[in-house]
C-alpha cells in the first residue's frame, strides 16, 4: 500500500515529459511575439504654409496707429499723476514717512508691556505641565 501511496505522489516519466513539452511549447509561443522596443523615427510632416487670410480688420493702418497713439499718451498721464507734488515721490513713499514715527513711537509705548505679557503667558503654561 505504501508502494501506491509513492506511486501517486510521484509523477510518473511520461507526465514529467509532458509537462517538460508544455513548458517549451509555452516558451516558443512566447518568442513568437515580437516585442518593439526601439521607437522609430517618423518623418516629420511638411509644415504648411499659412493660408492667405482675407483682410477683414474693422480699421484701417491709419486708424489703428492714431489708435495706439493716443494710448500711449493716455499711459504717460497716468503714470505721471501717480507721482504727488514736485518731487518723484509716490503715494505709497509718502505713506512709508508719514507712518514710520507714528509706529515707532507705538511700538516704544508698547511693546515691552506686549513682550511681557506673551513671555510671562508662555511661563506659566510651562510650569504648569511640570507640577502636573
Amino acid at each position: 500500500m505504501s508502494e501506491k501511496n509513492a506511486d501517486q505522489q510521484e509523477p510518473s516519466i511520461e507526465e514529467i515529459l509532458a509537462s517538460v513539452r508544455r513548458i517549451i511549447s509555452e516558451d516558443e509561443a512566447e518568442e513568437d511575439i515580437l516585442e518593439l522596443t526601439e521607437a522609430l523615427d517618423e518623418e516629420p510632416e511638411p509644415e504648411r504654409e499659412p493660408e492667405e487670410v482675407e483682410d477683414d480688420r474693422l480699421v484701417s493702418d491709419e486708424v489703428e496707429e492714431v489708435s495706439a497713439a493716443s494710448i500711449s499718451g493716455l499711459t504717460a498721464v497716468l503714470a505721471a499723476s501717480a507721482r504727488l507734488g514736485d518731487g518723484d515721490k509716490t503715494l505709497e513713499q509718502l505713506v512709508k514717512e508719514v507712518l514710520r514715527p507714528i509706529l515707532k513711537e507705538w511700538l516704544e509705548a508698547n511693546l515691552p508691556e506686549i513682550v511681557e505679557r506673551i513671555v510671562r503667558d508662555e511661563v506659566e503654561r510651562i510650569s504648569s505641565r511640570v507640577k502636573k
